[in-house]
């Protein structure tokens, strides 16, 4: 799903926009994408069935911070109340 969305990027802007037309989301919910300031991708799949706020991410962009007391957990500057933890290169669950 995610090398769809990227083959896909002259769609996106650095605002996160529903991309559900260019994935098979039936099993998975809503798929958001942006891209970076950097020009990597950041596509949000939030859980079916479940509250928006639970999901997995796919981020490849330098901008999560970790936070200093737990290595598996990081943040966005810009929010730091929503944490995601980091399950394998680029990949983060929320």
């Amino acid at each position: 799903m995610v090398e769809k969305i990227a083959q896909n990027k002259a769609r996106l802007t650095d605002k996160m926009r529903h991309v559900d037309d260019l994935v098979d989301h039936q099993f998975i919910g809503r798929v958001d994408a942006a891209t970076n300031k950097d020009g990597s991708l950041v596509v949000a799949f939030a859980r079916k069935g479940v509250d928006a706020r639970s999901g997995y991410l796919y981020y490849a962009g330098k901008d999560l911070v970790q936070k200093p007391d737990n290595t598996n957990l990081y943040y966005f500057p810009h929010n730091t109340d929503r944490t995601y933890w980091h399950l394998t290169s680029y990949w983060y669950e929320y």
